[in-house]
C-alpha cells in the first residue's frame, strides 16, 4: 500500500532520481526477461518450450511460435488471417510501428511497477472490488503502439526534410478497456495453469496486449498493494518544474498517463521498452 501513486514529469529536477527509485534495475529486467524466454508457449497448443527445445518462430510474421510442424499446420487456418511481414505503419497508415510495439509489450511483465499500475487499472475498469467475478468473464485489452522517444528531435528532422523513420521509438499505451474474455486454446491453458497455482480467494486478471492484429496474453494475480490502492484511491502525485507537486485523482485516464510518462522517463532504456526500427 502507498500513500500516493508516483508520477514524475521529465522536466522536474528530481525526475531521474525518482525514476531510479521506482524502476527495475537492468539486472532485474534481464533476469525477468530470461525467465519469460524460458516460459514461452506454442501458439497452438500452449506447451512451454524454449527455442533450444524446438520452438520455432513463424518465418513470415516473426511472432507466432510452434512446438511442432503439426501445430503450425493446424493453426494456419486462423494464423493466416493475421500473418503479415512486420510493418512500420498501422492500418490508418500512421508510422506507429505496430509489430515492434507488440514485441516491446512482451517486456512489460518484467516490470513490477507497470504491472502494479495495470492491476490497479483493471480493478477500476472492471469494478473488481465490488464484483470480483467480472475477472472470469472479462479481460483487460491493452492497445499499444510506438511513439518517437525524442519528440523534438523527430519534429526537427521532419521539418528539415531529414529521414526520421529510423529514429528510436518507445512503447506507448494507446488505450485500455475491459472486453469479453475470448481466448485461444493456448491462452486458456495458460490461464487455467495460473488458476491452479493460485489461492482460493485470488483474483486473476487476463491482460491482452494487442497492436490490432497480433496479441500477447499475460494473466496476472491481483496483489495486495494494488487491491489496497484500489480501495483507498490515493491521489496521483505529479512533479513538474512549473507547479512542483500537483495531485490528481486516481482514475483510468490518469493511470494511463502515468504509465506512458514512466516509459518516457527511461532515457537509458533500462526497462527495454525502447528500440530502433529496422
Amino acid at each position: 500500500m502507498t500513500d500516493h501513486i508516483p508520477f514524475v514529469t521529465f522536466t522536474h529536477p528530481d525526475a531521474q532520481t525518482d525514476f531510479e527509485h521506482i524502476a527495475p534495475t537492468r539486472k532485474e529486467v534481464k533476469k525477468n526477461l530470461a525467465q519469460q524466454k524460458d516460459e514461452r508457449r506454442c501458439t497452438r497448443c500452449g506447451v512451454i518450450a524454449s527455442e533450444a527445445e524446438g520452438l520455432k518462430v513463424c518465418g513470415k510474421c516473426k511472432f507466432s511460435r510452434y512446438c511442432s510442424r503439426e501445430c503450425q499446420v493446424a493453426d494456419w487456418s486462423d494464423h493466416k488471417k493475421t500473418c503479415k511481414v512486420p510493418r512500420d505503419t498501422d492500418d490508418e497508415g500512421e508510422r506507429k510501428h505496430p509489430d515492434l510495439a507488440i514485441k516491446l509489450a512482451q517486456h512489460v511483465p518484467s516490470n513490477d511497477y507497470l504491472l502494479h499500475l495495470l492491476q490497479l487499472y483493471s480493478i477500476l475498469c472492471m469494478d473488481l472490488l465490488e464484483n470480483p467475478s467480472n475477472a472470469t468473464s472479462n479481460m483487460l485489452q491493452i492497445t499499444v503502439s510506438c511513439l518517437p522517444s525524442d519528440t523534438m528531435g523527430y519534429l526537427r528532422a521532419m521539418m528539415n526534410g531529414q529521414d526520421n523513420s529510423k529514429m528510436q521509438v518507445m512503447l506507448n499505451f494507446d488505450a485500455l478497456k475491459s472486453v469479453p474474455l475470448s481466448l485461444t486454446p493456448a491462452m486458456q491453458l495458460e490461464l487455467d495453469e495460473k488458476k491452479l497455482k493460485a489461492k482460493p480467494d485470488d483474483i486473476i486478471v487476463a491482460l491482452m496486449f494487442t497492436n490490432g492484429t497480433k496479441n500477447f496474453f499475460h494473466p496476472v494475480t491481483l496483489l495486495s498493494p494494488a487491491l489496497q490502492d484500489g480501495r483507498n484511491k490515493p491521489p496521483i502525485s505529479i512533479k513538474s518544474s512549473l507547479s512542483d507537486i500537483t495531485e490528481l485523482p486516481l482514475n483510468e485516464s490518469n493511470l494511463r498517463d502515468t504509465m506512458n510518462s514512466f516509459v518516457r522517463m527511461d532515457k537509458k532504456n533500462q526497462m527495454k521498452l525502447r528500440a530502433m526500427p529496422k
